[in-house]
C-alpha cells in the first residue's frame, strides 16, 4: 500500500481525498477510564513515515477540532459518520471541501471520537553543508555478530535497516533440508526481544519454516504496565537492540513501517519462498500484526494473532485479505476479547478466511508455560501449514 506523502490539501482534488479515506479506515479507541477533556486529543499523534496518525478527539466543536489538528501539524482530519462513511475536514480549507463534514458534524462531537490525521508538511530537513552518505534501503540487511546472550544454536544474525536510520537486530532460524521454505516473522510482546522468543522461533522453525525473530522495537518493558507508557525493566534474558526503533503507541501506524521492514528483509533471505510469508504476533505483537495485515495487505500471506487484536474490527476487516487465526483467553483482562471477536465477525461477513479459538477460563498469557500452551501451538502449526505449505 503506497500513501502519497504530505501535500497542501488546499490544492488536493476530491478524488485524492476519496482514495486516502479507504486506505486509512482502521480506527482505534482510547483506553477505558481516561478522563475526557473539553477539547484536544487524548495523545499527540505519532505520524507514520507517510504522514498519517490515529488519535482520539476528546470532544468539542468543529473550531476546536480544527485548532487541535492545526496544533499538531495536521492538514486534515477524517471522521466516520453514522452511515459508516469517512468524511474529511481540511484545516483552513475552502467551504466546498468542508461542506459535507460540516453537514454531518455541524454540532461538533459530544464525546471521544476516533480521528485520522494527515500531516500537512514533510519533516524538516536537518540541513548541513556536507552530503551525508546514503542510508541503507529500508528492509535491506547485512550479517552481524551474535549478541553475547545468544544461545549457540542461534548462529545467524542480521541487522535489518528500518525507517529513520534504525537497525533491527534479528535472528534467522532455519529448518533442516533444502529450501525454498515458507517463512514466519515472529513479533514479540511488550516485554521486548528476549531469549524466550528465540526458543519459540526455534520450535516453529523445526516445523518446516524459516523464522525471523528480532526487535521490532528496542528495549525491554514491564508487560503488565500501561501499554501507552510502560515501565522499562532490566530483563536478564533481554537481547539488546540499542539501534532499533523506539517503542511507539499501540495506536501508531509508524510501528507498521518497522514491521514491514522485517517482512521485506525476510523475503530476500535465500532459502525463503517470498510468496509464502506469515506473521505471528503475541500480545502487543499480535495487535501490531493485525494492523500490519490491514495496512500492508499485500506484504503477508497469513497472520496469527495470539492474545489480542485492535479495536475497530469491521473497519480493519475491510482491509485484510490474508487468512487470519485468532487465539485468545476468554477472560483476558489486558486486551478485551471482544476486539478479536469483532474482527472475526467482520472478516466472516466479507467471506475472508478466519479461524479462532477463545480459551475458557484463560487470561492474557496463553502462549508461554501455561496449560493452554500445547493447544495454542498445535493450532498455530495446523494453520500455518494449511495456509503456507
Amino acid at each position: 500500500m503506497i500513501w502519497d506523502r504530505e501535500q497542501s490539501l488546499r490544492k488536493a482534488s476530491l478524488v485524492w481525498l476519496s482514495a486516502v479515506v479507504v486506505m486509512f479506515a482502521a480506527v482505534l479507541a482510547p483506553p477505558a477510564g481516561v478522563n475526557a477533556q473539553p477539547a484536544g486529543f487524548l495523545n499527540a499523534p505519532t505520524y507514520s513515515a507517510t504522514g498519517v496518525g490515529y488519535v482520539v478527539f476528546q470532544g468539542g466543536s468543529l473550531d476546536e477540532l480544527s485548532a487541535a489538528a492545526a496544533a499538531v501539524g495536521a492538514a486534515s482530519a477524517w471522521a466516520q459518520d453514522t452511515s459508516g462513511t469517512f468524511l474529511a475536514f481540511t484545516v483552513d480549507g475552502p467551504s466546498f471541501v468542508n461542506n459535507a463534514f460540516r453537514n454531518a458534524f455541524g454540532s461538533g462531537f459530544s464525546g471521544p471520537t476516533a480521528i485520522v490525521l494527515v500531516r500537512s508538511t514533510k519533516p524538516a530537513s536537518t540541513g548541513g553543508t556536507t552530503t551525508p552518505a546514503p542510508a541503507p534501503a529500508v528492509g535491506s540487511w547485512t550479517s552481524v555478530d551474535a549478541p553475547a546472550i545468544a544461545p549457540s544454536w542461534a548462529d545467524e544474525w542480521i541487522g535489518v535497516a528500518g525507517p529513520g536510520g534504525t537497525t533491527m537486530l534479528a535472528s534467522v532460524l532455519r529448518p533442516e533440508g533444502a529450501g525454498p521454505f515458507p517463512a514466519v516473522v515472529l513479533l514479540h510482546s511488550q516485554s521486548g526481544f528476549t531469549v524466550q522468543y528465540l526458543e519459540l522461533g526455534r520450535e516453529i522453525a523445526g516445523s518446516g519454516f524459516v523464522v525471523v525473530v528480532g526487535c521490532w522495537f528496542a528495549g525491554n518493558y514491564d508487560g503488565t504496565s500501561s501499554s501507552d507508557n510502560p515501565a522499562t525493566v532490566n530483563d536478564p534474558e533481554g537481547i539488546a537492540c540499542p539501534d532499533g526503533p523506539a517503542l511507539k503507541p499501540v495506536t501508531s501506524t509508524a510501528a507498521v513501517d518497522d514491521i514491514a521492514a522485517l517482512i521485506t528483509a525476510t523475503k530476500t533471505i535465500e532459502e525463503v519462498d517470498a510468496q509464502r510469508v506469515g506473521l505471528v504476533g503475541n500480545s502487543r505483537g499480535s495487535i501490531a500484526g493485525v494492523l500490519t495485515a490491514a495496512l500492508q495487505p499485500n506484504s503477508i500471506d497469513a497472520v496469527v494473532a495470539i492474545g489480542g487484536a485492535p479495536l475497530g474490527g469491521a473497519l480493519l476487516a475491510s482491509q485484510i485479505t490474508a487468512p487470519v487465526l485468532l487465539l485468545q483467553g476468554a477472560e483476558d483482562s489486558v486486551v478485551p476479547v471482544s476486539y478479536a471477536q469483532q474482527l472475526e465477525q467482520g472478516l466472516n461477513a466479507l467471506g475472508r478466511v478466519v479461524e479462532s479459538h477463545y480459551y475458557a477460563g484463560a487470561g492474557h498469557g496463553i502462549l508461554f508455560d501455561t496449560p493452554y500452551t500445547p493447544y495454542v501451538m498445535a493450532r498455530l502449526y495446523a494453520f500455518l501449514h494449511a495456509q503456507l505449505d
